[in-house]
């Protein structure tokens, strides 16, 4: 079996796609690949225009970095399509590995150029972690007791864990 992705998708995604797909071992050019792979492919619907999908559902996850920017600009078109999700009623999730909680992370958009209306929340792997640090919620949490360390780049900071009770050591690495 042998899968080809179009090569007139001119689109942000496209880098992403090619990267997912690379990683199965599959190519834009034909290379067979495993059914469980092709079905993977396949259930990828392919879009040429945002206006071609934008009433199939009624909310959408963004990743936040390498989507809606490359960290310092916003992509071209990102701020005008993440508008156009809004005003089409679109319910805008955030999604970002940062260490960062989410309220941060839709200021930090702000600053970019989107308006932070415009999304409904943002989940960053730093607001999960405050929340397991905060609730406990299972035995593991529970005993991995009051001390830490933090490893953040100089730049950056420290991430705020003043209200979890922790007695916390930072170490800041050189970027």
């Amino acid at each position: 079996m042998h899968i080809r992705v179009a090569n007139s998708c001119h689109c942000s995604c496209r880098p992403h796609v090619t990267r997912m797909l690379s990683s199965m071992n599959v190519s834009r050019h034909s290379r067979s690949c495993t059914p469980q792979q092709a079905a993977l492919v396949a259930a990828v619907n392919t879009a040429n225009a945002l206006s071609d999908i934008i009433d199939q559902f009624q909310g959408v996850l963004l990743d936040q970095f390498g989507v809606l920017h490359d960290g310092k600009q916003p992509y071209p078109h990102a701020i005008a399509a993440v508008q156009r999700l809004h005003e089409a009623g679109k319910q805008i999730i955030v999604l970002s590995n940062s260490s960062r909680r989410s309220g941060g992370t839709i200021k930090k958009l702000a600053k970019l150029g989107f308006k932070a209306e415009w999304f409904a929340g943002a989940i960053t792997s730093g607001e999960l972690a405050h929340q397991y640090l905060s609730s406990r919620p299972t035995t593991w949490w529970q005993e991995l007791g009051q001390r830490c360390v933090h490893f953040t780049w100089s730049s950056r900071g420290a991430i705020s864990l003043a209200d979890l009770n922790l007695r916390v050591s930072c170490f800041s690495m050189l970027q």
